[in-house]
């Protein structure tokens, strides 16, 4: 089932399933931000990845001696979440486990996701509460996708992602979903990204240890653009199809794909979050409309 939510600028749409973000509309235009989920190219939008983001290797992970199967992203994206609570402008959600999680994720947890608009922002937080009695250990992340071209005439090269800070960044490269130990150079005290089908032949840019608190996706034809902030997130993901497909994901991270080399240990995957008993986690991020 679909919410929607409205302020004097912003109109938007919320799925039950997996809490997904649908639509981000402008309400003069109208002009929609957000990718639709052309299932041609990639037929999500705007996914949260829990318990894991990224792949794990062979899709699998062990927990104190016992062997557990996971997709990419983990399971929240595909799993209904609770409204606990609407106003005209903002949604509250709640996943927590079930017999079902519990059989591949062996912790119980609240993951509460707050959708608030505010001018021409959109505010997206989460909170996740260890409710068990040991540690429990997990990634979260975005994947929000963004038309790109905006508007009729355009094509993807039209189009820049520009940080907000000058950045002297390394990818780290990508094979059959894991992250190897080989490292290209992606920036060097540059802000501006030109965006093209060739920059993804390597697949999806994983980066980290950046400075910038938002990263902007710009036209060179007019002055609409999205912002996403990053400064709550460790990882930055930016993806799109190698064929040139109509949208770009900018995916702040709180964690990353398993490496090639991984053991599959979940507690010694790079950067999973440790939870203790009783304990809540809390990270979000804006989208921003100009």
């Amino acid at each position: 089932m679909r919410y929607t939510i409205t302020n004097e600028i912003l109109k938007l749409e919320v799925d039950s399933r997996g809490a997904e973000l649908m639509s981000i509309q402008t309400l003069q235009d109208p002009l929609e931000f957000l990718w639709q989920g052309d299932p041609a190219y990639w037929a999500r939008r705007a996914p949260i990845l829990f318990p894991i983001v990224g792949a794990l290797k062979d899709n699998r992970y062990t927990y104190k001696g016992k062997t557990y199967a996971m997709g990419q992203h983990g399971f929240a994206r595909d799993l209904d979440f609770i409204l606990i609570e609407a106003t005209a402008d903002s949604l509250i959600w709640l996943l927590q486990e079930n017999p079902q999680t519990l059989q591949i994720y062996p912790f119980p947890f609240q993951l509460y996701t707050t959708y608030s608009l505010k001018g021409n922002s959109l505010s997206i937080k989460h909170k996740v509460s260890n409710s068990g009695r040991e540690t429990m250990w997990f990634s979260i992340g975005e994947h929000p996708g963004f038309n790109c071209p905006l508007l009729p005439g355009e094509t993807l090269s039209d189009y820049s992602l520009v940080f907000e800070q000058e950045e002297l960044l390394d990818r780290t490269l990508v094979k059959d979903s894991l992250l190897t130990e080989e490292k290209e150079p992606f920036l060097h005290q540059e802000r501006t990204v030109p965006l093209s089908p060739e920059l993804f032949k390597r697949k999806a840019i994983v980066l980290e240890k950046f400075k910038s608190d938002s990263l902007t996706l710009v036209s060179k034809n007019h002055s609409r653009k999205v912002t996403v902030t990053l400064a709550e997130y460790p990882y930055l993901g930016i993806w799109s199809p190698q064929t040139g497909a109509p949208f770009i994901c900018i995916e702040p991270w709180y964690g990353r794909a398993s490496s090639e080399d991984s053991d599959g240990d979940i507690t010694r995957k790079p950067g999973i979050i440790a939870l203790e008993a009783g304990e809540d986690f809390h990270c979000g991020f804006k989208i921003i409309i100009d």
